[in-house]
């Protein structure tokens, strides 16, 4: 087997999982390249980049709960990073504080939507709980 200089293993590269994901997209969608290819199906024998953005003002209804508007955007690239290829949505968050961080409720709506493989159109947006961040 030949090793390439710079081979980055397909374990090894970045995603845009768990609290990094673009809220309003599923993890394979989120990890699509502008090629339509999932990052994990690339051999990357340079550079991997992640771009994540996100901006969320918030307004305390009382001293446990949190309501917002929010806009994401970020991808994954090979090689080069071009910021005109984001994927970014916008939304909302309905948040809970609890001892262990806040309770998250959000509605992301992507701003546009691509083809999947199969020629279908990505939904328009998804849901998202979580807990634990602030």
């Amino acid at each position: 087997m030949t090793q390439t200089a710079g081979y980055i293993p397909n374990i090894k590269v970045f995603r845009l999982t768990g609290m990094d994901i673009i809220r309003g997209f599923s993890d394979e969608e989120a990890n699509r390249l502008p090629n339509g290819n999932d990052i994990s199906e690339e051999r990357i024998d340079n550079r991997a980049y992640l771009a994540n953005f996100k901006f969320e003002p918030r307004y305390f209804i009382n001293d446990a709960l949190m309501a917002g508007v929010f806009y994401d955007a970020g991808r994954v690239f090979v090689n080069r990073v071009d910021l005109g290829d984001l994927r970014d949505s916008v939304g909302v968050t309905f948040k809970i504080i609890t001892p262990v961080g806040t309770l998250d409720f959000d509605y992301g709506i992507k701003l546009l939507r691509e083809r999947n493989k199969d020629g279908s159109l990505e939904d328009p947006g998804r849901f998202h709980v979580s807990i634990g961040f602030f």
